[in-house]
């Protein structure tokens, strides 16, 4: 029989987990406390966190008003909802990271769920359906060991059935005289089985506590650089509040030599056009199903949390605290080469670029209204997008998003070359409808979006 203190050992892995599953139960698929709690401590920081300058507030209103009547003329779009306009709200970090999870919630909840769901998903783009709807096919690969293990320890309520003197399985531990080892040396594939099922129910539940803890360091430090609530272009709850952070705003003025009202008034049309592409809910639905699909297909597998575990000394608190508090060790999946994988990583990139690039033209086109000579602007931004921070990179591993510097010029190449074939009226039909959403290949010759729409417009 090993020894219950010897590094990685069987049996202190096996109580060391069934202790913690013990006192990790939680119902629903994301810890929402955890989520707020580290998304606001990551936000604040060790930098002053001031409220934002009741004048700041009084500029963006006014900035405000005049860049919705121009982003509404160029898109075609109405941009608020219910009647009212459309305004940018000034706010701390904290707030912008507390207020972008309550929006994304909806969103998140079903990416935490995909974690350890075992039902089949649909295939974007793929099968008899349309793409991303119901019926167009499973994901392969989609149900993970994971969530196989997780089918078995909660398949069972009881560990014995017989008079009653038996103690009951715990519905993550099942026999709980299997959790005790052979006491006379048992067999060692056995007790590696063993220890393999033990660490895939430890993962399954505590999937809930480490999405919260990928979501909550997500955000937190998105609220550290974000200027506005759409460098990541997930879509939010309806509302005709667009957050921005004035702290980073006045940061990147300053540090960039920008005229704060040009900036404030280049980053209302951005954040506007953003807005208006995001809030189709047609959009809206084919990207966050295009995310949860990724989610899906790029879970960790519990094997590679086998090797972490059996790599920590007993006796080494940071070593465990290590494993359970920096959730990006779980948060890359090798999954190999996967032709479902690949297909919705290349649509979901297709389409950001689309809407990044769209979103560009619209700002360029509203600053050389309103700003004139906003080349520094642009030069601006797009030295940021290249030197992204740790929370756009996280992100892009969580929610397979990529909107860094090279997605932004293919969407914005797309969108000209919209505009050389065809002109403006041709590129208004890009959000018409979801069958008019660009495919990989079209996003790259614009001219096979403009032929395929045309054709579907003539009938034929």
């Amino acid at each position: 029989m090993s020894d219950p203190l010897a590094s990685g050992g069987g049996d202190f892995l096996r109580n060391m987990l069934g202790d913690l599953l013990r006192l990790i139960r939680t119902e629903g698929p994301l810890q929402w406390e955890l989520a707020f709690q580290l998304a606001t401590s990551v936000a604040a920081g060790d930098e002053p966190d001031p409220n934002p300058d009741p004048i700041a507030r009084i500029r963006l209103e006014e900035l405000s008003a005049i860049a919705e009547l121009h982003v509404s003329d160029v898109t075609g779009m109405v941009l608020g909802s219910g009647g009212s306009s459309l305004r940018l709200v000034p706010t701390t970090r904290v707030e912008w990271a507390r207020r972008s999870l309550e929006a994304w919630r909806p969103l998140l909840d079903r990416l935490a769920a995909a974690l350890t769901t075992t039902a089949e998903v649909p295939s974007p783009g793929s099968g008899s359906g349309a793409p991303g709807q119901p019926g167009s096919g499973p994901i392969a690969g989609a149900t993970g060991a994971n969530s196989e293990l997780r089918d078995k320890s909660t398949a069972t309520t009881n560990g014995h059935d017989t008079d009653g003197e038996d103690m009951p399985a715990d519905p993550f531990l099942g026999d709980p005289e299997a959790l005790e080892g052979d006491e006379s040396g048992g067999d060692a594939d056995t007790e590696d089985v063993d220890l393999t099922e033990m660490i895939g129910r430890w993962t399954s539940a505590m999937a809930p506590a480490m999405a919260a803890m990928q979501v909550g360091s997500v955000v937190g430090h998105l609220a550290r650089r974000s200027l506005g609530q759409y460098d990541l272009p997930l879509p939010r709850t309806s509302s005709s509040e667009i957050l921005v952070v004035v702290g980073n705003l006045d940061h990147v003025a300053e540090e960039w030599s920008l005229p704060t009202d040009d900036l404030r008034l280049w980053l209302c049309a951005h954040e506007m056009a953003f807005h208006a592409v995001l809030t189709r809910p047609h959009v809206a639905k084919r990207l966050e199903e295009l995310v949860v699909a990724h989610v899906r297909l790029v879970r960790p597998d519990p094997r590679d949390f086998e090797g972490l575990l059996q790599g920590i000394d007993p006796g080494s608190i940071p070593g465990l605290s290590q494993i359970i508090g920096d959730p990006s060790l779980l948060g890359e999946a090798d999954c190999g080469p996967s032709p479902e994988l690949e297909r919705v990583r290349s649509q979901l990139a297709s389409l950001t670029a689309a809407i990044a690039g769209y979103a560009e033209y619209v700002t360029s086109v509203v600053a050389s209204r309103l700003i004139g000579g906003h080349a520094p602007i642009g030069e601006a931004m797009r030295r940021r997008r290249v030197g992204r921070g740790e929370g756009e990179r996280v992100a892009e591993s969580l929610f397979g998003l990529h909107l860094d510097q090279e997605d932004v010029d293919r969407g914005a190449a797309f969108v000209q070359g919209v505009l050389e074939r065809s002109g403006e009226l041709d590129l208004a039909r890009l959000w018409v409808d979801e069958g008019h959403l660009p495919t990989p290949a079209e996003v790259d010759a614009p001219g096979l979006w403009l032929a395929r729409i045309n054709l579907e417009a003539n009938g034929t």
